[in-house]
């Protein structure tokens, strides 16, 4: 018995889906998008295989105010971010929950987080920003 052209065609091409892909290739694919709250929303609680992969993913946060959805966004993604920039004061976000930490840029650190910059709370922390004015102040000035 022949098989029809169509019939041919499809057991001779494989189809791959996004969710076919290995957890390392996908892994690769959401550190790559720049926009963590895209990544969020997109895959967050779409099955528990995507909810384990997001908490995997090494991402960078940019957090230019202090608003509901950036503080989901951070508190989700605080555990294995590489690099946070934080734009305003933000008094909302503590440093404590990035232990994986690389690089922190702060543009205006409250008291709370400059005091939570140590060794023992940023372990990983290799790169550190700050306008000199801010810390200064803070470390020689106390009151």
């Amino acid at each position: 018995m022949k098989l029809g052209n169509l019939e041919l065609v499809n057991k001779m091409i494989m189809i791959t889906t996004f969710e076919d892909l290995p957890n390392e290739i996908l892994i690769n694919i959401l550190e790559y998008i720049a926009c963590p709250c895209a990544v969020y929303y997109s895959f967050n609680k779409l099955n528990h295989r995507f909810d384990t992969i997001l908490r995997s993913v090494r991402l960078n946060l940019n957090i230019c105010m202090e608003d509901k959805q950036s503080l989901e966004i951070t508190r989700y993604f605080s555990f294995n971010c590489n690099r946070l920039r934080i734009n305003n004061i933000c008094p909302s976000i503590s440093l404590e929950n990035f232990s994986r930490l690389r690089s922190l840029t702060i543009i205006e650190p409250t008291d709370a987080q400059i005091n939570s910059i140590q060794s023992q709370t940023l372990p990983m922390l290799e790169y550190l920003s700050s306008p000199a004015t801010m810390v200064r102040n803070s470390f020689f000035h106390k009151k």
